[in-house]
């Protein structure tokens, strides 16, 4: 499990230094927790998601008015990518370089993305100075997931989808914030509330033991059937 709550200079290389230490613990499957992560730097969410990407392959990209106008950002890494069974946890409050990293990993199939659609911020915008220190904030690009399918006002799309109310969720914040509180009567005098389940981790819990299980399996190819003999007609009587 690695929780992201926004993407900085620093967060490509924290994340590859939590995936190296859940490879130490020989961790079976991934759990990235991207939900009320406002964004950020697009660099850190091309640098959280590319160990999953095959060296050229393209990440996300964008695209302004002309054909021209089009920016590529490719996986530079000549490592082997992860091929671990990975659930992406977002929700409205997923934005922006979060999307990114949600909208790639769901839209070339290297993850199952388990919460509520995202906020859906997929623009770039460039600031043009005026006179007198004024400016003005222009969009002059959208983000585009690998087989380009636009993030801007249209979110991303859970896989499997798990509805929570606000007050659910602030509750789950505050049990993630406040872990060094296990005890639920402790947990209700502290706080006021109950400490209740996150729907949501357990949905991708459950999905990743599901993918597990099959791979674990390893099923032969199917059989070729043999076709049903053609029906002998009746005889016609005259």
């Amino acid at each position: 499990y690695i929780q992201i709550t926004q993407f900085t200079e620093r967060t490509g290389d924290e994340f590859i230094k939590a995936i190296n230490k859940l490879s130490d613990l020989k961790a079976a499957a991934l759990i990235i927790d991207l939900r009320n992560n406002p964004g950020g730097l697009l660099d850190a969410a091309v640098a959280v998601a590319e160990p999953f990407f095959k060296k050229g392959d393209i990440i996300v990209y964008t695209q302004g008015r002309k054909p021209a106008d089009r920016e590529d950002y490719k996986a530079e890494s000549d490592d082997e990518p992860l091929n671990v069974p990975t659930a992406v946890l977002i929700n409205a409050g997923s934005a922006s370089a979060a999307e990114i990293v949600a909208g790639a990993l769901k839209d070339t199939g290297k993850a199952v993305i388990v919460g509520e659609r995202s906020f859906g911020k997929g623009s770039v915008q460039s600031i043009f100075k005026l006179k007198h220190g004024e400016g003005m904030r222009l969009t002059t690009a959208r983000y585009y997931t690998p087989s380009g399918v636009t993030i801007h006002e249209k979110g991303v799309t859970p896989t499997v989808e798990v509805v929570m109310t606000p007050e659910d969720d602030q509750n789950i914040r505050l049990q993630r914030a406040r872990r060094d509180v296990t005890d639920p009567k402790e947990f209700k005098e502290r706080f006021g509330i109950d400490p209740i389940e996150d729907r949501q981790l357990q949905a991708a819990v459950d999905v990743l033991r599901g993918i597990m299980v099959l791979d674990a399996r390893k099923p032969e190819p199917l059989a070729a059937v043999p076709a049903a003999p053609a029906p002998v007609p009746a005889p016609v009587k005259k």
